[in-house]
């Protein structure tokens, strides 16, 4: 936060135009990748619409029950504290609190939507908190950077399968790099 430049980018945060910040149910995670939201050389991106996870209280993480108003035990935190690195659990994505922008909430990775171009803004709120959205449903309130961005990215073909790797010969890897330790390598 703010917005790291003019383009929209995975993993940057929108919130419903008129909610408050502090209702997670308004904010939406940017799923679609960078490279196809992109605007190169004053084109038109090659994603038709912006794919984002609905975001949602936190309630559950993983087998962890979070009770709204309750301090978490320190059997809870350490729990958590692994989820939390691998920033996964059943399909939610933790997202942190961010005063006054953004409320510590939960992207749902199986809840998903497309959003249409015109729907979004990208410019930033104002200082009281108004988004700059001239209409549009939809407005960029916080953009990311990696490692989260990485995160999130991954988190996300955790949960909608990744992609098939292709068949290594490794056998062949094998003798290639038995053959190097001896010093006498293949061509």
């Amino acid at each position: 936060m703010p917005a790291l430049g003019p383009h929209l980018l995975s993993a940057d945060l929108l919130r419903c135009r008129d909610a408050d910040w502090t209702d997670p149910k308004a904010f939406r995670l940017v799923l679609t990748p960078s490279c196809d939201l992109v605007r190169h050389g004053g084109g038109d991106p090659r994603a038709e619409r912006i794919l984002v996870a609905c975001c949602e209280p936190i309630r559950r993480l993983g087998n962890v029950e979070v009770k709204p108003g309750a301090t978490l035990s320190k059997g809870q935190r350490g729990k958590l504290r692994p989820l939390l690195t691998e920033g996964i659990a059943d399909g939610l994505f933790p997202i942190p609190r961010f005063i006054g922008h953004v409320p510590p909430m939960a992207a749902n990775l199986k809840r998903l939507d497309l959003v249409e171009w015109n729907e979004v803004r990208l410019g930033l709120e104002t200082e009281d908190g108004h988004a700059k959205a001239d209409g549009a449903a939809f407005v960029r309130v916080a953009s990311t950077d990696s490692p989260f961005r990485e995160l999130v990215v991954w988190a996300y073909l955790r949960v909608t399968g990744r992609p098939g790797a292709p068949e290594f010969d490794v056998d062949g890897w094998l003798d290639d790099i038995s053959d190097a330790t001896k010093g006498t390598g293949r061509p």
